[in-house]
């Protein structure tokens, strides 16, 4: 029997592909603006606009795991305290974060934990996203534009996941075009991102990737399908995996009930990100 999600909004083509993902893959039924009750017999809610935090937190009380795209409110920190909201409800939820669905940043998040590398000493990865894909974030004298604010939440997203109990210490850097320079120190390890929103069509995020390791050292194009590790000529193969086939598989995954990523985890990250804005609004402000 095909499970029946609700969705709620309009689809905005190639950034909400992963629904036609779960209608090809998974069998899904859509229901668009389902009922009260209609939702009795759903799998699941995407939420695809948000126009109020109480619509939003009301919709959460049916306790139906929920994908939320972003944004989902007018500002980060009021983004922040939803989510802060759904954690203390222990509700399960999806934010569609390049930094948690983007195949390469997953799989070599897998590969440090599952010690390939050996003891992880640096890792580098850069990122460039589609202008189209990053979010508005309102104007203020000395703001950053949406553009900083997407890719600083999905920065410090990716370096959390390395090391989920850990307490990184940032610094951050602005450079010429806001491209932005983030370093942190994950244990034993320098972890450095560089992310910059490109003016051409860049399909979700080109991600390069290198990391050095004690035993072997990983290069990963944007553009190859497969990874190398630098170990004697083995080759582990990427098969071509796009953010919206892994969005579709883990909404699949938690309306099934495997729980994946709690909302105070995505808090945390949203917490350390908004602690780094600060900082470099005050830098900006002093220029």
């Amino acid at each position: 029997m095909a499970m029946e999600i609700g969705v709620f909004g309009a689809p905005r083509g190639a950034l909400t592909g992963y629904l036609d993902r779960l209608r090809e893959r998974f069998n899904a039924k859509l229901v668009f603006s389902p009922q009260r009750s209609e939702r009795e017999k759903l799998s699941g809610l995407i939420l695809l606009d948000a126009p109020s935090e109480e619509w939003l937190l009301e919709l959460a009380e049916d306790g139906l795991p929920t994908l939320i795209e972003i944004p989902f409110a007018a500002s980060l920190q009021e983004e922040a305290k939803i989510l802060k909201a759904l954690s203390e409800k222990n509700r399960q939820v999806i934010i569609p974060l390049y930094s948690r669905h983007n195949p390469k940043l997953l799989r070599l998040s897998s590969l440090v934990r599952e010690g390939v590398l050996g003891k992880a000493c640096s890792i580098y990865v850069t990122a460039q996203l589609d202008s189209s894909l990053l979010r508005e974030e309102p104007s203020t004298q000395h703001n950053l534009s949406g553009e900083i604010v997407h890719q600083l939440i999905n920065t410090v997203d990716f370096i959390r996941s390395l090391e989920r109990q850990g307490n990184p210490q940032y610094r951050a850097w602005l450079l010429s075009g806001e491209v932005l320079t983030v370093d942190a120190r994950v244990g034993d390890t320098l972890v450095t991102v560089v992310s910059q929103a490109s003016r051409s069509l860049v399909e979700e995020a080109k991600v390069c990737i290198e990391a050095v390791g004690s035993e072997n050292i990983l290069v990963w194009d944007g553009t190859e399908h497969s990874l190398q590790i630098d170990d004697g000529g083995a080759e582990l193969r990427y098969w071509g995996l796009s953010l919206n086939d892994v969005l579709a598989q883990h909404f699949f995954e938690l309306a099934h009930g495997m729980p994946l990523f709690s909302p105070e985890d995505i808090y945390k990250s949203y917490h350390d990100a908004l602690k780094l804005l600060g900082r470099l609004k005050a830098v900006k402000a002093r220029r």
